[in-house]
Order: C-alpha cells, then structure tokens, then sequence
C-alpha cells in the first residue's frame, strides 16, 4: 500500500521492481503520464513516500500483539476541521509508566508493518499516547476492527497470534487478583461483542468464562492456569494475602492499577 492514487502506487511498484531508468522517449511507452512518473521517481529518490506493505503476516505473533492492544487501548486519529475530519492514523492511551508497553508496541508496528511510533506524554496527568502517523495504517484498522471502544470486533485472526492478541488485551483491560484466596482472571468491557467473541477464543484452550453484564471472568485453577498462559504472575509469598478488586492485575511483580477514564 502506498498513499495516493492506484496510478501512482503502480508506478512507485513498477519503477522499483521492473525499470528506473529509460532511453529518449521510452517514458511516453509507460501507463502513466509523465507528471505521474516524476513524482514517483523524486518519492523513491527522496524515500518521501507514505508506504505500508502490501502483505502483512497475520501468523506472525507481533501481528497479534498490535491487535490486543489495539482492541484495549487503540482508536482512530484524526485531522482537520471539526466538521471535515479526516483519518491520519492510529494512536493508543497508556499509563506514562507502562514503558514495557509502549516499547513492545512501537517495535511490533515497526516490526510488522514499518511505521514508527512516538510516545508522547499527556500534561499534568499520568497518561500518555503512543502515535503512529499514517493514513493508510488508520484506515486498515478502521475498516478491519472498526473504531469506537463499543464497535470493535475480531476480524478474524491466526492460531499463531492468538495467545499475543488476548495477552495485550488483558494487559489493557484486564484484572488478575486474589479475592479469599481464589484467583479471579477479568475482563471488562463495554462491548459485549467483543466479551462474547473472547469467549469463544477462551474455550478452545479448554477453559469456560462466565459473562455478567460487561464482565468476563475465570476463578479458581482455570484462573490460574490461564493467567500462567497469558504470562501473568503470582507475587511470590503473598498468594493468601486478599487484594482488592480495585487493581487491575498482578505482573513481574507489580500491583498494576486501573486508569480512570
């Protein structure tokens, strides 16, 4: 995918792949018109050209990462005039001190799809907002998953990058605690959708979710079990001690709490 008309991205396309260079009047031969051709030719000169791959490895487990996070914390940026917005990428809200996050975020995308991120820091507050600025990324996640934290759905994704998808999808809206001694795995959501296609995904590693309301949850060994799947973790010798529901979940040995709104 390059940004710019289909005439322009076969250009950039057939200028890198079948011929840069023409003898006189060989360029008047070519589907494109001049114009067209200059333009392509200083982008691939400069490397000014917005591009995206034209495949992406959706077995890829990083491809499944970016897809967690993006159904947890991801939405839709914007350009323009309030009343002629216009997509000009994808963006994700963080806690500032979520650092492991941002960076396993950042080189996903770039990893995966070639675009580079930055964070920047929210004033006066403790969020922050991991940006990639690109139109043609925004639009592949608008129409893919949908925008809007009550629209968002699963597509569709691989076996492979399963387990990555629900890990950062915990990760943004999870909780993991011990309430009495019984593990408790949550995850709440306003999209019941969302909640119900989760579900499913969970039951084809054996393990049964309950749902009430806006809430899915595992308790006891399915809880733990589950959670060593994702990668959570216990804090060693505190496995007795009762905490409260008002964390979000326990990893690497840290109480990580909820963000408000």
């Amino acid at each position: 995918y390059i940004q710019g008309n289909q005439s322009y991205a076969d250009c950039v396309w057939y200028l890198e792949n079948i011929k840069s260079s023409f003898a006189w009047g060989e360029r008047n031969k070519l589907p494109f018109n001049t114009r067209t051709i200059d333009h392509a030719q200083r982008a691939i000169k400069n490397k000014s050209y917005n591009r995206l791959p034209r495949y992406l490895n959706i077995s890829d487990p990083q491809w499944g990462l970016v897809l967690g996070y993006f159904l947890a914390e991801g939405y839709i940026t914007t350009s323009g005039k309030k009343d002629n917005k216009k997509i000009s990428g994808i963006g994700f809200a963080f806690h500032i001190n979520e650092k492991e996050y941002h960076r396993e975020l950042i080189l996903a995308i770039k990893n995966v799809i070639g675009v580079n991120g930055k964070v920047y820091e929210i004033n006066e507050t403790n969020g922050c907002q991991v940006i990639f600025n690109n139109i043609g990324l925004g639009q592949i996640f608008s129409n893919l998953i949908a925008c809007g934290f009550d629209k968002k759905y699963i597509n569709y994704i691989n076996p492979n990058a399963i387990t990555e998808m629900l890990r950062c999808l915990f990760n943004g809206d999870g909780c993991f605690f011990i309430d009495n001694d019984k593990a408790v795995l949550s995850l709440k959501l306003e999209n019941l959708q969302l909640l119900y296609q989760v579900r499913q995904i969970i039951l084809t590693y054996g393990y049964v979710a309950n749902i009430n309301k806006n809430e899915l949850k595992l308790s006891g060994l399915s809880a733990h079990e589950f959670a060593q799947i994702l990668g959570c973790k216990f804090i060693e010798g505190n496995k007795s001690k009762k905490f409260n529901t008002t964390y979000s979940y326990i990893e690497s040995g840290y109480v990580w709490l909820r963000i408000l709104n």
